[in-house]
């Protein structure tokens, strides 16, 4: 009867520590996924910024092809009374 509490004991003890070492990988991996959870949150906020920038760049962009197309048009006749023709202002030679 001895040994079979003795070989009691020691399997309990062996369970522990087996379920002690699960609990502590358990835990690891806790630690890692809120890391990642954090990080997709953080990448999420950086493209949510992104997108918020780019469109900001393509009303920037359309506001200044609008401001270029005005001065093109304002500028062409000035410059085509200045030279004598729009045609000469426009040639490669200036």
């Amino acid at each position: 009867m001895n040994m079979n509490i003795e070989e009691l004991k020691d399997w309990r003890d062996s369970a522990r520590r087996g379920l002690e070492y699960e609990i502590d990988r358990l835990k690891e991996q806790e630690v890692q996924l809120s890391d990642y959870l954090r990080a997709l949150d953080a990448t999420e906020d950086l493209l949510e910024e992104i997108d918020v920038l780019k469109d900001e760049l393509e009303r920037q962009k359309a506001e200044n092809d609008s401001l270029d197309e005005e001065l093109a048009q304002r500028t062409l006749p000035l410059m085509a009374q200045k030279s004598g023709s729009a045609a000469e202002w426009l040639s490669p030679k200036n």
